[in-house]
């Protein structure tokens, strides 16, 4: 009577030899908005800021509110910035000094004039390559490029090189985002009315 059990080839089970299958990588290449008025939108392509130039535009409104002794609760709505004027009557209202409310207009129109330079030096991204995509939170979307700066070397002889920096690129903070359709239509979308978010992903070939 023959052995009921086979014999198990120890060496098939040599896990350098048996290996698993590669599994396709995914990429995002689109976003699938549904608006509170029930419309949809396929977008493309989004607009993204030098991470410098907002936090210069933030520290410039900051430090206006901080001379006008402004608390959290008098502070506009992102959207209301431009604003000033109300601003600065309640500023007087509360005796803040007249030169301390001169330098507060200062700054604001320092910042309202940085914030239309950076509204149109700001730069369209495909969706593909920003990182934080899968998120339908703004702030957290951002892109890195490389780019050619320069640099002073030497001590006695000073020259300068080339060298590679990074520059990143962030939501500005408004409440409007900017996108580029799948049909290339240009929209400014309100991100308060967006309702759905999907991510529309791809298997890379």
């Amino acid at each position: 009577m023959g052995d009921k059990f086979h014999r198990i080839d120890e060496k098939r089970l040599d896990p350098d030899v048996v290996e698993a299958p590669a599994m396709p990588e995914r990429r995002v290449v689109g976003l699938e908005l549904c608006l509170a008025s029930g419309s949809q939108l396929h977008v493309a392509e989004i607009l993204l800021y030098d991470r410098t130039a907002v936090e210069r535009l933030l520290e410039l409104r900051v430090s206006a509110f901080t001379l006008l002794q402004a608390d959290a609760s008098s502070l506009p709505g992102l959207e209301d910035w431009a604003v000033t004027p109300a601003l600065l009557i309640n500023a007087v209202n509360r005796h803040v000094s007249p030169k301390k409310a001169d330098e507060a207009e200062r700054l604001l129109s320092e910042a309202e004039s940085l914030a239309v330079d950076l509204r149109a030096e700001g730069r369209l991204f495909p969706v593909s390559e920003i990182a934080g995509i899968e998120s339908p939170h703004p702030h957290l979307w951002f892109c890195v490029e490389s780019v050619l700066g320069t640099r002073s070397e030497g001590l006695l002889m000073r020259r300068d090189v080339q060298v590679e920096e990074e520059r990143e690129w962030i939501h500005n903070g408004d409440p409007f985002v900017t996108i580029k359709d799948s049909h290339g239509q240009r929209r400014d979308v309100r991100w308060s009315a967006v309702e759905q978010y999907r991510v529309i992903e791809a298997l890379d070939a």
